[in-house]
């Protein structure tokens, strides 16, 4: 007879969340606070085209990304004459 093999098992590893970035999804409300303006205000920026957002079905969510970059690109230098 002959003796019998054992083979070690196969580990399939699958990506972990948590080394993922997973974003965080704000709210109209959540952005406007964050700006400091209205959510009229918020609305308006959508509409114009001026502040990106990720649509779910009917309702519009930011990220971070989004509110960063939209603040980096509105800030005004102080001009030092």
């Amino acid at each position: 007879m002959e003796a019998a093999h054992h083979q070690a098992p196969v580990v399939i590893e699958r990506p972990v969340l948590a080394q993922r970035r997973v974003q965080a999804l704000l709210t109209r409300e959540d952005a406007a606070a964050m700006l400091k303006v209205s959510t009229d205000t918020v609305d308006r920026l959508v509409r114009a085209g001026g502040l990106s957002f990720v649509r779910i079905g009917a309702q519009i969510r930011f990220t971070i990304a989004d509110m960063e970059a939209f603040i980096a690109g509105n800030r005004q230098e102080a001009n030092h004459a």
